[in-house]
């Protein structure tokens, strides 16, 4: 339950984290001699492949009890 919190906020953080890198870093022409690029290919394989905040919330919200149990 603990890793699905961090995966669903680790995910967003990072997916806005090397969209605004890579809009800094490409507009001065520098993106490509830079390693961003691989970075920001490697969150956008990452979000779909194991699957975005959306996903990751869902799966959260399904296993949690809504209800106390009964003592």
């Amino acid at each position: 339950m603990h890793a699905a919190v961090a995966k669903a906020q680790v995910t967003r953080n990072a997916v806005q984290a090397a969209d605004s890198a890579l809009v800094m870093h490409g507009a001065i022409g520098y993106t490509w001699e830079h390693d961003l690029h691989l970075y920001y290919k490697r969150t956008k394989l990452d979000e779909k492949l194991f699957g975005g905040p959306d996903v990751w919330n869902e799966r959260l919200a399904r296993d949690l009890p809504l209800l106390p149990a009964a003592g």
